[in-house]
């Protein structure tokens, strides 16, 4: 949980949308989610807010959810910089923001 927490804000500025759909999918198929919630986050026009609602979706749902939820982001966008470690970009020392995620 602590790890998806870690990455929120990026994960809300970064993650494309088609990268937020596949999570949708895979976390409705793998009963992170269900019907109902899919629904309610698909409906969200914003890209922003869709992946804002999401994440803190399955944060609220704890420890393995958040675990699934970082898997299955691997799974799909395996170049995934949310995925490094804590620390491994380190904006303010001069590191630089990527381009968004599944682009």
């Amino acid at each position: 949980e602590q790890q998806l927490r870690s990455v929120r804000t990026e994960f809300v500025l970064r993650v494309s949308g088609p990268v937020l759909d596949g999570l949708l999918d895979r976390l409705l198929q793998q009963t992170v989610i269900n019907q109902e919630e899919m629904e309610s986050v698909k409906v969200i026009a914003e890209r922003a807010e869709k992946a804002r609602v999401m994440i803190d979706m399955v944060l609220r749902k704890g420890n393995d959810s958040s675990s699934r939820m970082i898997n299955l982001l691997g799974e799909l966008d395996p170049s995934s910089l949310l995925l490094q470690p804590p620390g491994s970009v380190d904006l303010l020392a001069g590191g630089s923001v990527s381009p968004p995620l599944g682009t």
